[in-house]
């Protein structure tokens, strides 16, 4: 299971004295954690692996955006950092799919809905994002969709 794996490399991480590593792995750990006591208030009770992804999958959102900010400010060095946290976290994540990938899923999903225009975005969004969960950044799926429902337009 991947909590377990998890744990296992920040025992490894802390006895190799891995600071930058050890401290992304207490944030995460604290994340699932967080997560955890969520999932007691609710129906499901404990995290599945791809609950634990969910959780990685918001932590690389948050760095991303906190990536944009340091770039905008010119600090290269936090920004280094930073993408270090990065590859860290994404050792985690099941492999992403190419943005053709994506974007061939995209066009199956507006084909299966019947979908023609971009007034539709919402439902074919949220069929994409059930479809690709965990599979794909949901800034991509979201451009593939958009791209996929302006052609269909197009042609239609």
């Amino acid at each position: 299971m991947l909590r377990e794996r998890i744990e296992a490399d920040f025992l490894t991480a802390m006895k190799a004295h891995d600071a930058g590593r050890v401290s992304v792995l207490r944030t995460l750990r604290a994340a699932l954690q967080n997560a955890v006591i969520a999932a007691r208030t609710s129906a499901k009770q404990e995290l599945d692996d791809a609950d634990i992804a969910a959780v990685i999958t918001q932590e690389v959102k948050r760095l991303k955006d906190v990536m944009q900010d340091f770039t905008k400010a010119a600090r290269t060095d936090l920004l280094e950092a930073a993408n270090s946290e990065l590859a860290i976290l994404k050792q985690y994540l099941p492999e992403q799919l190419s943005l053709e990938a994506v974007r061939e899923i995209a066009k199956t999903v507006v084909t299966r809905l019947r979908s023609e225009g971009i007034s539709e975005f919402p439902a074919v969004m949220q069929a994409a994002m059930a479809e690709l969960k965990g599979k794909a950044d949901g800034t991509d799926v979201a451009t593939a969709v958009r791209e996929a429902l302006t052609d269909t337009k197009g042609s239609a």
